[in-house]
């Protein structure tokens, strides 16, 4: 665990690890590390990625040149240039926003040198730090223009609005990295465009109406760049395909991209066929590496969810719960626990729904926020989620939801950083209900049983009835079967293939992708925050995080603890936790009861063992919702999934 203004040591010094390992030129540079457990972690991975020279991947989470040139260093020094780095065939073209450039403008707009701006795609009155007072200096522009799809913070401060279609009904085209040249095509009619409304208008089109160009219809417009760009395949068959690979370092043709998807299905060794120049490595120091750093140290970080705040409107997001804190609707400062203790706050032990309100106050900024003690994160820090505290009355879902994290951003030199030291945190004494998913369904203690983690070669050396041993229950008139001969329906038959869906739990990081998705298809309802301390949300799949922790039930054992004494202990994390992800799927579909109570049969049971449902068939009773939805034992789940897109590929592929 280590604070922001600690990362550049931990860079350097794993840089040096792995040089003398290698018998590489050191950095000049002596990182100091007090903390012993983190030095000996540093050598461990430093043995472990020269194990793996070409396998492995280097990336920096701050936005420090310094930082970024050590570890594009150290994977040169891995040999993975060529290997998992490809930037000779494949530079990535995303994220090219640079700092100095809107720095740049913002003191030209202080200045009086900008006359019209036109903002797209982007809401700088809300993002831009606060020591830039973007707001403030937006007045001094004569003509404002907002594009936006909402009526945002920016928008709102911009003398004319011309709303932008959804990318959803517009088209256009993209090129992700030099490989890659993507089309993009409406999915729907636009919603609030001519003949019915005079509303929306893609921005695409608005350009090139305002620059009176020859053609304003995108479509055209795209097909002409394309037309100009490529001759051999038909605008037709690149649209239908998707777009274009382009590379004309490994090929002399231009190939589709389903083609190439085809093609490189498997991949295969190959040798490294690149390097990065050769920089002189000890002439670039990490701005980090001699920070002053006082006090708590505040990070901004994205959530999985709602993203920097160009989703936070959603209620579906605004509902899913945090990966990690299984919190749902709340923006929180998260403290290692140790902190939150000495501070006298609230410890939420054992899962305790109750956290302390303190005044979190950095560089003359001072909001109330809620803490939520996080196991693992680095004594001294404090975490802030961006993309809460919007100020838009036209955002229902987001207005008024938690703080605005951006505004605690700051500038170091001509970059801007989201990190700062020297943050205090004074109690309030009031306090916060959160409304966390995890208490409501929580097996721990037994997740041991459900949870388990070997490595291959021991997962070998044991039967089959050792991982998973035979399930009995008890039958009426004495006696114990197996689950599979005891059943209250009867068994459909099954004259072919009986498909089912698996997960791999080695590959599964907990992001909740599939919860949104199958909300999304399944249209469930959103409950709200007071719903969901009540445990009636409605999410048919959940994904369950759990802590490792220091008692068990061998060390109960030791210690003479009841079973309720040890679960309670068991509650409380590590105060270095791992982390282990239980996805609850469906546990209804061989047997779902909506088949059984649809009034007018929209759903029902394929021959190979799949719930199919009819959807202009359906008249929306709702009675699939009342029978489905259970909250059943922790142990088999609570939730419901309709696997369409098995469905769709057993189609395609008999296609």
């Amino acid at each position: 665990m280590a604070k922001p203004s600690e990362m550049a040591h931990v860079v350097v010094a794993l840089h040096n690890a792995i040089a003398k390992i290698l018998g590489k030129a050191e950095l000049p540079h002596t990182p100091s590390i007090s903390n012993k457990s983190l030095s000996q972690a540093i050598q461990k991975y430093a043995k472990t990625l020269t194990d793996l020279k070409g396998k492995s991947l280097i990336v920096c989470g701050l936005n420090d040149t310094g930082m970024q040139c050590t570890v594009n260093a150290i994977n040169q020094m891995l040999d993975n240039y060529g290997y998992t780095i490809d930037i000779k065939n494949n530079p990535v073209k995303l994220f090219q926003g640079i700092d100095t450039d809107f720095i740049s403008l913002v003191e030209e707009i202080k200045q009086g040198k900008v006359n019209t701006l036109i903002t797209y795609q982007c809401n700088p009155v809300y993002t831009a730090p606060q020591h830039l007072d973007f707001a403030g200096a937006l007045k001094k522009v004569n003509y404002k223009i907002s594009t936006s799809l909402y009526n945002d913070e920016t928008a709102m401060s911009c003398d004319l609005v011309c709303p932008d279609q959804h990318f959803l009904e517009s088209w256009g085209d993209a090129q992700p990295n030099a490989v890659a040249y993507t089309l993009i095509q409406p999915c729907i009619t636009p919603v609030f465009a001519k003949p019915r409304h005079e509303g929306t208008r893609q921005f695409l089109s608005s350009i090139l109406v305002w620059n009176s160009a020859a053609t304003t219809d995108a479509r055209d417009y795209i097909k002409s760049t394309y037309n100009a760009l490529n001759q051999e395949i038909a605008f037709e068959q690149a649209l239908h395909d998707g777009g274009l690979i382009l590379n004309p370092a490994l090929s002399t043709t231009t190939e589709s991209i389903k083609t190439v998807i085809l093609k490189t299905s498997k991949t295969s060794e190959k040798e490294p066929t690149e390097s990065l120049s050769s920089t002189n490595w000890q002439d670039v120091v990490p701005i980090t590496l001699n920070a002053s750093a006082s006090g708590l140290e505040l990070i901004t970080y994205q959530k999985a969810g709602i993203g920097n705040g160009n989703q936070s409107n959603n209620p579906w997001l605004m509902e899913m719960p945090d990966p990690i804190s299984k919190v749902t609707w709340d923006n929180y400062i998260t403290m290692n626990p140790d902190d939150v203790k000495k501070m006298g706050l609230h410890e939420m032990l054992r899962q305790d729904i109750d956290g302390s309100i303190v005044t979190l106050t950095s560089n003359g900024k001072s909001v109330e926020v809620p803490v939520y003690p996080q196991p693992g994160q680095a004594p001294g820090s404090v975490g802030l989620a961006l993309g809460y505290g919007r100020k838009a009355e036209s955002l229902k879902v987001a207005f008024g939801v938690g703080v605005n994290a951006f505004a605690f951003q700051t500038q170091t030199g001509t970059t801007i950083q989201n990190w700062t030291s020297g943050v205090t945190i004074k109690d309030t004494g009031k306090t916060h209900a959160f409304a966390a998913t995890q208490i409501q369904h929580t097996i721990m203690g037994r997740e041991e049983y459900l949870l388990r983690e070997v490595s291959l070669n021991e997962f070998k050396t044991k039967e089959k009835s050792e991982w998973n041993p035979a399930v009995e229950i008890t039958v009426h008139g004495g006696g114990k079967k197996h689950v599979s001969e005891v059943d209250l329906w009867a068994a459909h038959p099954r004259p072919g293939h009986k498909w089912g869906l698996s997960i791999d739990m080695n590959l599964c990081i907990g992001c909740s992708a599939c919860v949104i998705a199958c909300t999304a298809e399944n249209n469930v309802a959103v409950v709200g925050k007071s719903e969901v301390r009540k445990t009636r949300d409605m999410q048919w799949l959940r994904i369950d995080r759990y802590y490792s922790s220091d008692m068990n039930t061998e060390k109960g054992k030791t210690q003479g603890l009841g079973s309720k004494q040890m679960y309670i202990e068991m509650e409380n994390p590590s105060s270095n936790p791992k982390v282990t992800f239980q996805p609850m799927m469906c546990q209804h579909c061989n047997h779902a009861p909506c088949e059984t109570v649809c009034p007018v049969l929209a759903t029902s049971h394929s021959t190979e063992g799949l719930n199919m449902m009819t959807y202009n068939r359906c008249i929306g009773t709702a009675t699939v919702q009342t029978t489905v939805h259970l909250k059943l034992d922790d142990l088999t789940g609570s939730i419901i999934l309709e696997i369409l897109i098995l469905q769709n590929l057993i189609l395609l592929n008999k296609s």
